[in-house]
């Protein structure tokens, strides 16, 4: 008996856009630790490291689903049931 279900894969498109986007914050939180505001400088320096690591995993998610496009893999599966 074939079991109805549907598989749902990532889209390329999107994937590559969030890559392209993330990078460029990554870059500028790490310019921006060398050169904190005067004002709130401690707070800025780990504002900044907390965004260079939000991005970084937001672009490892990326290359994890760019894997799975090309190993044809879907992100999940609904069944019928």
């Amino acid at each position: 008996m074939k079991e109805n279900r549907i598989d749902i894969y990532p889209s390329i498109w999107r994937v590559i856009g969030l890559i392209l986007i993330c990078t460029p914050f990554i870059f500028i939180s790490f310019i921006m630790t060398d050169h904190p505001r005067a004002k709130f400088g401690e707070v800025d320096r780990y504002m900044c490291y907390i965004g260079i690591t939000f991005f970084s995993l937001a672009i490892l998610a990326g290359f994890v689903w760019l894997l799975l496009i090309l190993l044809r893999e879907p992100i999940a599966i609904i069944y019928d049931d």
